[in-house]
């Protein structure tokens, strides 16, 4: 498993996350497991994360630990 961490995922994309979001894309279209961890908390992850394409594959630390 492959994990690309950033700070957070925003309703706008600045270039760390377009690229985490370009490379989590690239290694799933080579079969490859990836997922892209933030570290601050964001109640609107799921909601950014289908807009961007990437719903199942992102999630914060704090939903990992709660």
């Amino acid at each position: 498993m492959n994990y690309f961490i950033g700070q957070n995922l925003g309703d706008r994309l600045t270039g760390i996350e377009k690229a985490q979001l370009n490379r989590l894309k690239l290694f799933e279209s080579k079969k490859l497991k990836a997922k892209c961890v933030y570290t601050e908390y964001s109640g609107r992850l799921h909601e950014h994360t289908t807009r961007f394409g990437a719903t199942d594959n992102c999630f914060t630390m704090y939903d990992f630990f709660r």
